[in-house]
């Protein structure tokens, strides 16, 4: 918004008080300033006159912090749902890996068995062969 609070000393009297400055409010609401009887001096400002309107630039603020708010909301459950993927996947690679040790674990049993084996099977050829020459 163009406008901005202030505070300020009346002329007059040199009491502080807050308000708008009367030629910046001109540029936005000019109905709501008062000027002086046959001249364009700028000498007030009617603030009861600017209710409609800031309810309204409200109105408007609100609605744009309800988009962000929403697009910040439909982008946070999209990075939820990302990691709990992520998740489920680092669950199945751990479930992966569990069962590769035990596959390896398995293999390295059946190398043992192969390895007995073919002690047996060379102990049980050698006297074979002996007997054949």
């Amino acid at each position: 918004m163009q406008l901005r609070g202030v505070r300020f000393d009346w002329k007059k009297s040199g009491r502080p008080s807050v308000g708008l400055i009367a030629e910046e409010v001109e540029g936005v609401v000019p109905e709501v300033v008062s000027h002086a009887e046959g001249s364009d001096a700028v000498t007030g400002v009617d603030y009861a006159g600017l209710v409609g309107v800031l309810v309204e630039a409200i109105k408007e603020q609100q609605a744009q912090a309800d988009a962000v708010k929403a697009e910040y909301q439909a982008k946070l459950e999209a990075q939820q749902a990302e990691i709990e993927g992520l998740k489920a996947k680092a669950l199945q690679a751990e479930a992966q890996q569990a069962e590769i040790a035990r596959l390896r674990a398995e293999m390295q049993q059946q190398e043992e068995a192969i390895s007995r084996l073919m002690v047996q099977f060379s102990l049980m050829k050698g006297p074979e062969m002996i007997a054949q020459r």
